[in-house]
């Protein structure tokens, strides 16, 4: 790898557009020390190669998730791009059974500026497998009461009538459940 690095003269830039980092990736994958080379172009990440370098750390085992959760942690407090980088880090989050934290880590993405509802029904999942049943019902049925505003051309979207319709499945299995 690294010699292909430098019989490439252009190789720092086609990091920087993210021509020839999947196939790092891939061989990360299979051989853990080649992680350092994705270590090494930090400073030539955008929020997408950020995301898969941190996806590349998660798979390469539990006990590296916190470390993958701190970067993506770090690269959102360097700029201004929050999304990309906390919805990976709730997915994160969850993948190892802190839905708390997940829970804690949507609320940035619901204090955003923009419609809400889809984080709001995340935040709803992560605070039901938490065992906060709830609060999960009340993040249920706040998008719900939100889509019922919205003007009729909007509801009838294809991604509202689906997120409608699994917030209620959601809503409906908790009531299921209550004894």
């Amino acid at each position: 790898m690294k010699h292909a690095c430098r019989t490439n003269p252009n190789w720092k830039t086609r990091f920087s557009a993210g021509h020839a980092f999947l196939p790092i990736a891939a061989i990360a994958r299979r051989r853990p020390q080649a992680y350092e080379v994705l270590a090494q172009i930090r400073k030539h990440m955008g929020p997408e190669l950020c995301a898969e370098r941190c996806t590349v750390l998660a798979e390469m085992g539990d006990e590296h998730v916190g470390e993958a959760i701190r970067i993506l942690d770090r690269e959102r407090q360097s700029t201004e791009t929050v999304l990309p980088y906390q919805a990976l880090a709730v997915k994160l989050e969850n993948q190892r059974g802190k839905y708390s934290a997940a829970a804690s880590r949507l609320q940035v993405l619901i204090d955003l500026p923009g419609r809400d509802e889809y984080w709001l029904s995340q935040q709803g999942d992560a605070l039901e497998m938490a065992g906060r049943t709830d609060k999960a019902h009340d993040k249920f049925q706040l998008p719900l009461d939100a889509i019922q505003e919205l003007p009729y051309a909007r509801r009838d979207t294809h991604a509202v009538q689906e997120l409608t319709g699994q917030l209620n499945r959601k809503l409906s299995r908790e009531e299921e459940a209550r004894p």
